[in-house]
């Protein structure tokens, strides 16, 4: 069967291409279907060197928290006339202790997956399904200024297309990961002891 694909293209930081894009959407003839939020700048960066960088926690909260906030309060009465999806690809992260580093893009992705998970029972009452994906290291250009995870295990593009693809037409709730169960068990666990010698180790480097 034919498809046919249009690219709307947009910083989703600037509310002048929002608003087109809202705007594109709404003309849509056939309405809209599903939402996947993809959203994802990564910072890694010390504290003590973010210090006079209080922009970094500003443009991670503006694309990984505000800007598919306001996708979805724009989408959400489209959605329900299709009775649609919402598909959230979040990261293990959240779901585990904070990493140092990370701060930055740790809190953003922490705050839209909050703001996903506690809305969605009332989108389920709605009628749009909802399903949060969480992914592990995924090998995108996202990663390669991070010389450490050149060396790391990722997953493929490919491989989390197929998952992507697969949340669509079964409508699943959550993926994450099999292993991710026992980080989970671990953050609570032996968080103590993380906070303990975390520090201690971040002294001698």
């Amino acid at each position: 069967k034919n498809a046919k694909v249009s690219i709307f293209r947009a910083d989703l930081r600037n509310g002048e291409d929002m608003e087109g894009l809202l705007a594109f959407i709404r003309s849509l003839p056939d309405g809209l279907d599903i939402v996947v939020n993809n959203a994802g700048h990564s910072i890694r960066r010390p504290i003590a060197e973010s210090l006079n960088r209080y922009h970094d926690f500003t443009r991670t909260m503006a694309i990984n928290y505000f800007a598919p906030v306001q996708l979805l309060l724009a989408t959400i009465p489209i959605l329900k006339k299709k009775q649609g999806q919402i598909i959230n690809i979040s990261t293990v992260n959240t779901l585990l202790v904070p990493l140092p580093y990370w701060a930055a893009y740790q809190a953003s992705k922490s705050a839209f997956d909050t703001w996903f998970r506690s809305a969605a029972p009332e989108l389920n009452a709605m009628g749009i399904s909802t399903t949060s994906i969480y992914l592990p290291l995924v090998k995108t250009s996202m990663i390669e200024p991070t010389p450490v995870y050149q060396k790391l295990p990722a997953m493929s593009p490919e491989h989390v297309a197929k998952i992507i693809c697969h949340s669509i037409y079964s409508r699943r709730k959550i993926y994450k990961p099999w292993w991710l169960i026992f980080g989970q068990l671990a953050s609570v666990c032996f968080r103590g002891i993380w906070e303990l010698l975390t520090p201690l180790m971040l002294e001698k480097r």
